[in-house]
């Protein structure tokens, strides 16, 4: 008997073949896992603000990382296995990111375990960065720092290769500017100027381009501004390494004003240094027609700072906007004051220390030269640093000035801090304080002559001082519609006015700007006492009749006279709608075409009461009168 024959399953039948091929690569691609996209930025800067790095608090956000690292490792099963007497470190990897079968396949923590242990690397070592600038033995500490860095650069780079071998192509960029910052911050602080400077070329190219790119300009467009900073610094060092030109202080101090982590420390060293250079040029100091030497290293440096102050102070009038910091003039100025300022007391305190410490030396004719000359250049900055101080509230004064109701438009006002005649008369309160504490700066060292200029210009400065305390005073009280007290104090302020423009005249070296005010004051009091008669003639009308004024045009109201500073309405437009009589035009026309019915039967009255007036004007025009045609029915018309 024959066998039967072995049938082909259908699955595997000869013409099927061909068919089978694309569902196994269908099942495949099914099975392949989508490249995993992940924002890189995003999520380091979230995390940083959150953890502790607005207050370049370090330690807490390398805690943080370390807890985030344990949670995800434990929900992936990436914790350390024993084999054998070994213990077996699971580390991320393309294996694990694609292992089939597995339901964690293509989970992003994969990804981020490796991100975060970079951030923790990094983060522990900028935390060794900032201990290193409260200890003085730190070159253990700077050691330590390095390696730390070194590793966060090498971890950089196997978040790099995983993200390249398992992301998007965002993703892949964003690891490799990533990685290259990490790398650039590692040679920045082994201070390997050119592979630094190379990192960083690289991840601001990336950068920049994201920046133009994505939702995440803002965060893109910052970390390119430190990236910026960093390479100039790196060009400079540079460029100071192969002989060229060094930069100047303005460049440095560019530098330092611009916020960076890495830099802070460098910089500081940086500007001493160069200070130090240019103060070698700085070799004696005039005042009043004197000049004495300077011998003292310390106090040379304070002076060289006091004059780079000077400059940034200048250049803060001039510009309308502070390239530097982004503020406005007023804030740009003030904080030139600030810095000035704090350098002025500076250069004092290390004059102090000079007079302090060769007042306990061996008396002779050397020594006492030096220390009279230190006494000398102690005066000199004393002077200054008042003058600074008087210079400062002045621009204050001014500044107030423009925020009075009347230099203030109306459609500003409620967005503007208005001021008030009070504080402007505290503020000169300060400024004759100030010229008070000039009055104590021994002058010991010039002629008479000198000596009394220098009284009779703080006497000038005083006197003028306290006529515009005057004049506030009495404007406060006009404000306070206190006319009796405002009049007798205008009347004192006129007085001090008079006696200020006299000793201006003493003094011919005063500033031009305190002689203009001196003269100007006059015509203010005049002014406020005209002002202040016109409000008190006012006062005594009825507050109702103001009130009813109020909203309305000029030319309603002549006779009220305002009371408030304030833009004027001259008359309401568009005018208001005014009611009218409306005429019955159509029946005063069609009135003249109607014969009305005879109502006498109704009224009681008879014809002829209503014909004789009309027979008696036929009879005296001598002649009959026509008898009109009776007319019936109504209106005549049958």
């Amino acid at each position: 008997m024959s066998q039967p024959e072995e049938q082909t399953p259908p699955s595997q039948a000869p013409g099927d073949d061909a068919a089978a091929a694309p569902d196994a690569a269908a099942k495949a691609e099914a099975e392949a896992i989508a490249p995993l996209s992940l924002d890189v930025l995003s999520t380091i800067k979230e995390a940083q603000a959150a953890n502790g790095l607005k207050h370049n608090n370090y330690q807490r956000y390398r805690q943080f990382c370390t807890r985030k690292i344990r949670r995800m490792r434990s929900k992936l099963g990436l914790v350390s296995k024993r084999i054998g007497k070994q213990y077996r470190r699971m580390t991320p990897s393309v294996t694990l990111f694609t292992r089939s079968g597995d339901k964690r396949a293509g989970d992003a923590r994969y990804v981020l375990i490796a991100l975060f242990e970079t951030e923790r690397a990094w983060a522990y070592g900028m935390q060794l960065k900032y201990d290193m600038e409260t200890f003085v033995d730190n070159s253990r500490l700077r050691l330590h720092m390095l390696r730390r860095m070194a590793k966060a650069d090498r971890l950089a780079q196997d978040f790099f290769a995983l993200a390249a071998a398992v992301g998007d192509t965002r993703l892949q960029l964003e690891a490799d500017a990533y990685a290259s910052w990490i790398k650039g911050s590692h040679q920045f602080l082994r201070e390997n100027w050119e592979d630094a400077l190379a990192a960083y070329v690289h991840a601001r190219t990336i950068f920049s381009g994201l920046a133009g790119s994505s939702l995440q300009m803002e965060q893109c467009a910052r970390v390119v501004e430190d990236i910026n900073t960093n390479s100039e610094y790196c060009e400079y060092q540079i460029r100071r390494a192969s002989g060229g030109s060094s930069a100047t202080v303005e460049e440095l101090m560019e530098l330092h004003a611009k916020p960076n982590s890495l830099l802070n420390s460098k910089l500081n060293d940086l500007l001493e240094e160069t200070r130090r250079e240019q103060a070698e040029s700085l070799s004696e100091v005039g005042w009043r027609g004197k000049r004495v030497p300077i011998r003292d290293d310390g106090v040379r440096v304070a002076l060289a700072a006091v004059r780079q102050a000077e400059q940034q102070l200048a250049v803060a009038q001039t510009w309308s906007l502070n390239d530097v910091t982004g503020t406005h003039k007023h804030e740009a100025v003030m904080e030139a004051f600030h810095g000035m300022l704090v350098q002025y007391n500076a250069a004092v305190q290390a004059t102090q220390d000079v007079v302090t410490k060769l007042s306990g030396r061996e008396a002779s004719q050397k020594t006492q030269q030096h220390l009279d000359d230190a006494q000398f250049l102690e005066a000199y900055l004393q002077f200054e640093l008042g003058s600074l101080a008087i210079k400062r509230n002045e621009y204050i004064v001014s500044e107030m000035e423009s925020r009075l109701p009347e230099n203030v438009a109306v459609t500003e006002r409620e967005a503007t801090k208005l001021e008030s005649p009070v504080r402007l008369g505290r503020m000169y309160q300060n400024l004759g304080n100030s010229v008070e504490s000039l009055r104590g700066v021994p002058t010991r060292w010039f002629d008479a002559a000198t000596a009394g200029s220098i009284v009779n210009e703080l006497a000038a400065r005083e006197a003028v001082y306290e006529a515009y305390r005057a004049y506030w005073a009495g404007r406060a009280l006009v404000e306070a519609k206190e006319f009796g007290k405002a009049s007798v104090v205008l009347e004192a302020a006129a007085g001090k006015q008079e006696a200020a423009v006299a000793a201006t005249t003493q003094a011919p070296e005063l500033d031009a700007g305190v002689v203009t005010a001196a003269e100007e004051l006059m015509q203010r009091i005049r002014s406020m006492r005209a002002y202040m008669v016109a409000c008190a003639a006012l006062a005594e009308e009825e507050p109702a009749a103001e009130e009813a004024a109020a909203g309305r045009g000029i030319l309603e109201t002549p006779k009220i006279f305002p009371q408030t500073v304030s833009e004027a309405v001259v008359a309401e437009f568009p005018p208001a709608f005014t009611p009218i009589p409306c005429q019955p035009l159509f029946f005063d026309l069609a009135s003249t075409y109607l014969s009305f019915p005879d109502l006498s039967s109704k009224t009681g009255q008879s014809t002829a009461a209503t014909s004789a007036p009309a027979a008696a004007a036929a009879s005296s025009s001598g002649g009959q009168a026509e008898e009109a045609p009776k007319k019936t029915g109504w209106f005549g018309l049958w």
